[in-house]
């Protein structure tokens, strides 16, 4: 099952690449926040070049802001609505919030944003792009817009990120095999963490039943 559906993910993301969309080339960074860095006519040519794909995370003391901005350009050959997708990866914990920007047009988000915080594991997400964002066979500009707690600050020391803009339907189920791939490989994690909290929540059971303490403490443990 695992093998099947890794293969599964690999041989989608490929026909999603060659067909319809175009992966980014690697984006360019900068620590901080200004809302002028999601216009499409700046010029970011004097920002570093994420090496490798992967851009530093903000310092602890920071403000927790950073941008990351790619040129994608858009399939020529589309013949449906076009998306974007986001793929991320981080070396430690994955919860942050982000807004993605397509030639200026805030098109998706992933938790909020300070004041009002909330965060996101998500790790692959696919939007739809209004008409006006995107035009087939021309460059876009995507803007990612990022804010990393401080929390994470201290555990995760890069990033990974890359964006495709493509056909709406090729998007999705790349995306959809890329979960299922996911789930398939941590299948027997969960199962068995699963596990472990039915029997913590037995022992506490059992604890209110016989008044043993160990009861309680073990199976308090095995919950948390």
């Amino acid at each position: 099952m695992v093998l099947f559906a890794a293969l599964l993910a690999s041989s989608t993301g490929l026909l999603c690449d060659a067909q319809q969309a175009q992966p980014s080339a690697a984006g360019r960074y900068h620590l901080g926040d200004d809302a002028r860095w999601a216009d499409p006519g700046f010029d970011d040519s004097s920002w570093p070049v994420a090496e490798n794909g992967r851009w530093p995370i903000p310092p602890f003391i920071s403000d927790g802001f950073i941008w990351i901005r790619f040129h994608v350009q858009a399939p020529a050959d589309a013949s449906g609505p076009l998306d974007v997708r986001s793929t991320q990866s981080y070396t430690g914990e994955l919860y942050l919030a982000d807004e993605i920007y397509v030639n200026g047009a805030l098109t998706a988000h992933e938790g909020s944003l300070p004041p009002h915080v909330r965060l996101d594991p998500q790790w692959d997400m696919v939007s739809g792009l209004p008409v006006t964002a995107a035009t087939q066979g021309k460059t876009a500009v995507v803007a990612i817009r990022i804010w990393v707690p401080p929390w994470v600050r201290i555990k995760t020391a890069t990033g990974d990120l890359h964006i495709s803009i493509g056909e709406s339907r090729y998007l999705e189920l790349a995306h959809q095999s890329a979960e299922w791939a996911y789930l398939s490989a941590n299948g027997l994690d969960i199962v068995f963490n699963a596990g472990i909290a039915i029997l913590g929540f037995g022992m506490l059971i059992a604890w209110r039943w016989t008044g043993e303490r160990n009861l309680q403490l073990v199976g308090s443990v095995m919950i948390w």
